[in-house]
């Protein structure tokens, strides 16, 4: 019984960590593609001053 319970346990905790992997691996995608976005057209203030803003915190 109790082998069960922890393989039961140890899928739950791969599953969990693989979701969360997922999920930064998701938001550095969109992270990239937007800077992208931003780095290669729309010019327009909002987006050129937010670009700046992400390559200043790129930085530090």
């Amino acid at each position: 019984m109790t082998t069960i319970s922890i393989s039961v346990c140890l899928s739950k905790f791969i599953y969990f960590n693989g979701f969360i992997t997922a999920f930064k691996f998701a938001n550095l995608f969109l992270f990239f593609s937007l800077s992208y976005c931003l780095h290669s057209g729309y010019k327009n203030p909002f987006q050129s001053s937010f670009y700046k803003s992400i390559k200043a915190i790129g930085r530090k």
